[in-house]
C-alpha cells in the first residue's frame, strides 16, 4: 500500500499524524502513510481538524471537502479529499518520491 490512491477525482490520503508539533507541515513518510505534524493537541478533535484545515489550504478545496473516513482516535488516519487540486497532488507526490 502506498500512502495516497486516486479514483477518478478525489484522493485518499493514508496519514500519520504527529500532534503537539510547533508548526503544521508535511514530514516525510512515515512506513506506508505520510507524515504530517500538526500544532495541535490530540484531545477534544483538534488534530483531526487542525489536518483538515492544513489539507484544505495545501490542495485549494473548502473545508467541507475534505473527509476523515477512518482513524478518528488514532495516529493512523484515511482521509478523503474530495477533487484536489491534481497539479499540487502531483508535486506533493514528486517531492516524496
Amino acid at each position: 500500500m502506498t500512502w495516497y490512491q486516486f479514483d477518478t477525482v478525489d484522493l485518499h490520503l493514508f496519514v500519520y499524524v504527529q500532534p503537539n508539533s510547533k508548526v503544521t507541515e508535511w514530514a516525510g513518510t512515515h512506513g506506508d502513510r505520510i507524515k504530517v505534524k500538526v500544532n495541535a493537541p490530540p484531545h477534544k478533535n483538534a488534530a483531526n481538524q487542525a489536518c483538515q484545515k492544513f489539507f484544505a489550504e495545501f490542495f485549494q478545496v473548502p473545508k467541507s471537502n475534505i473527509e476523515l473516513t477512518n482513524g478518528a482516535k488514532s495516529r493512523a488516519k484515511n482521509f478523503l479529499i474530495k477533487q484536489p487540486n491534481r497539479e499540487l497532488v502531483l508535486n506533493l507526490i514528486e517531492s516524496l518520491a
